[in-house]
């Protein structure tokens, strides 16, 4: 393309650093900087490339290594929102994804940005809840799933589509060692695998029926 404009950032009689407009189809706007070197461009349709001369998006960051976007806030009280990921069309929020000082992940979506999911600061993924609660006596499990009313919300599906006699499945396996991908073998008596009924008593539902 052909320069037809140009600002330039010299430091004695040499260019370090420029901000060009170019005839690139219907023109373009480059930022040089480092010896002169490409880093930014706004090209013809508008779309911003950081680390690129072709973005194919509205802001495309690219790197021949590692790329990524940072957020940063100086928050500091561990529930506060400190930034996220936001999906609006027109003015109609659709959904956002937020992280919060302490770690915890939000997902939301709908107009109303009603939270769906979490993934607490413990790694563990809540849907239907914003609290791991106990049952069976036990809050750790990695996944936590809770509905309410006479619909079907707390359920979980599982199918398959397949031209053979293959079905869904669930798998329980267990190794006899603490250090995850280690196989060491069972001995007579574990117990491989379990599923638990409880009912709520009134207080609590840490009894197994």
């Amino acid at each position: 393309g052909t320069t037809v404009a140009s600002y330039g950032f010299a430091s004695g009689n040499s260019q370090k650093a420029s901000i060009r407009a170019h005839v690139l189809g219907n023109g373009a706007m480059m930022f040089h900087n480092n010896n002169d070197t490409e880093k930014m461009r706004i090209d013809a349709s508008g779309n911003v490339g950081i680390g690129t001369s072709s973005p194919d998006q509205n802001l495309t960051v690219a790197d021949s290594g590692y790329s990524a976007v940072s957020i940063n806030s100086q928050r500091t009280t561990a529930t506060d929102n400190i930034g996220g990921l936001h999906f609006v069309t027109g003015t109609t929020n659709v959904a956002y994804i937020q992280s919060l000082v302490n770690g915890t992940i939000k997902f939301r979506n709908t107009s109303s940005l009603t939270e769906r999911m979490r993934i607490d600061t413990s790694g563990r993924v809540l849907i239907g809840t914003t609290t791991a609660r106990a049952v069976g006596g036990e809050s750790n499990p990695r996944l936590h799933v809770e509905g309410t009313g006479a619909t079907s919300n707390s359920w979980v599906n599982l199918t398959r589509f397949a031209a053979s006699n293959g079905a869904a499945n669930i798998q329980f396996a267990k190794s006899r060692s603490d250090t995850a991908g280690t196989y060491t073998v069972v001995q007579n008596g574990d117990n491989l695998g379990q599923i638990s009924f409880l009912g709520a008593d009134g207080t609590d539902m840490a009894n197994y029926a």
